[in-house]
């Protein structure tokens, strides 16, 4: 009952703006997308959560990449791949064989990655 309530309450809310000529043009156009985006609970803390994991597995990824730039050439599939993982604990295996690898072959073959 709370969730009809508070969509109700949320149409309400969208309704009297454009009555009020309160961003009426893009509230008429977006009405139903508007009520259902006010009707979930923005959680910042958890949004922050998300994009700080995300910084730092592309840190990771590019750690990687900045050790193996030293042994060689990367090949553009590889840094792709490399680039597109977000798992941390394979990004730290990686990262501990690009530090050892004296190839980038070498890196690839150890990795299951060639």
């Amino acid at each position: 009952m709370r969730t009809l309530n508070t969509a109700l309450s949320r149409l309400y809310w969208v309704t009297e703006c454009i009555q009020e000529n309160i961003l009426a043009d893009f509230l008429s156009a977006q009405r139903a997308e508007v009520v259902a985006m006010s009707i979930f609970e923005y959680n910042e803390e958890e949004e922050m959560k998300k994009i700080r994991a995300d910084e730092y597995s592309v840190g990771k990824a590019e750690n990687v990449l900045d050790l193996l730039e030293d042994v060689g050439e990367i090949p553009a599939g590889l840094h792709e791949r490399i680039l597109s993982e977000t798992d941390l604990v394979l990004l730290k295996k990686w990262l501990k064989l690009a530090a050892k690898a004296r190839t980038v072959r070498e890196f690839m073959d150890q990795s299951g990655l060639a």
